[in-house]
């Protein structure tokens, strides 16, 4: 089933000319990021008018049990935090390095020194990107999907920062040349990173109880998986301070036997426990819930 709610409301590039973008990175390379948060502050009021995602992530907070007022305020706080976190990219392509903490190193170390590759699933917590652009990934080259249609200047800086960390991108656009290159990844033993929790231009889904709801998750991820049968994790990569990120990997046991959607739900699981915790940095502006 097709989630168009998110097609229309969300169209997975950033805002701002090609020039705008150089500038920041530009002027990011000479002061703080702090000075780029102060400045970002004043285009919230903006975004919250006629930005999208707004009324939903009001919708988001109030199922998640908040109240009117701390909803209201929640909307905020995740502009607000979502705003620093497109200012740190920046300031990474601009040469600013950040502290990354990881947990559960071991259990891809673990993965990456076996023969078989494996399925990373990602999600629109925090920042994944970050992960990428400061942890070398080693044993194993990584094969990230990325949006083809971001920006020029984003996408640039992206295959710098990832490639010289051993993580190469695989564009997803109109066609299924995407999925060729997965197999072919994933048959040379290496390792593919696949968002998976959200349907973006994808006909199949299939439902799993989200935050105590169903709802749907792309069919991909898991199908891709269970296919190759190759073991998964989930990492999740959170803002912690101005300067800090904590990247939390797992491993999401299955067996041959279990259905797509019995994966599925284990991710979801992860995923609900991380929201749970940092519910302000999930990143999903539309109705998560919708069923179209």
């Amino acid at each position: 089933m097709k989630n168009q709610n998110a097609n229309k409301n969300w169209t997975g590039r950033t805002d701002g000319t090609s020039w705008m973008l150089n500038v920041l990175i530009r002027i990011l390379r000479h002061t703080d990021q702090r000075f780029g948060y102060f400045l970002m502050a004043f285009t919230i009021p903006y975004y919250l008018i006629f930005g999208l995602g707004t009324r939903d992530m009001y919708r988001f907070y109030r199922r998640f049990g908040f109240s009117r007022l701390k909803s209201a305020f929640s909307v905020v706080r995740t502009q607000f935090t979502f705003g620093q976190i497109v200012i740190d990219k920046f300031a990474a392509y601009a040469g600013r390095k950040f502290n990354v903490y990881v947990e559960g190193k071991d259990v891809f170390d673990a993965l990456a020194t076996g023969e078989k590759g494996f399925v990373q699933l990602s999600s629109h917590v925090g920042c994944y990107e970050m992960a990428g652009y400061f942890i070398n990934v080693e044993h194993k080259t990584m094969n990230a999907l990325v949006y083809a249609g971001e920006s020029p200047v984003v996408m640039q800086n992206r295959k710098q920062m990832m490639s010289a960390n051993n993580i190469n991108m695989i564009l997803v656009g109109n066609d299924f040349n995407h999925i060729i290159e997965i197999n072919a990844a994933l048959d040379r033993g290496e390792v593919v990173s696949i968002p998976a929790d959200r349907i973006f231009g994808s006909q199949k889904s299939l439902t799993a109880q989200f935050l105590g709801h169903e709802t749907h998750f792309p069919l991909g991820p898991f199908k891709v998986a269970k296919r190759k049968g190759v073991p998964v994790t989930a990492v999740f990569v959170m803002k912690l301070s101005w300067n800090t990120y904590r990247v939390k990997i797992v491993q999401i046991s299955y067996v041959q036997n279990d259905t797509e959607q019995q994966l599925a739900q284990r991710f979801a699981n992860e995923l609900e426990a991380i929201v749970r915790q940092y519910p302000w940095q999930w990143f999903n502006f539309f109705d998560f819930w919708r069923q179209v």
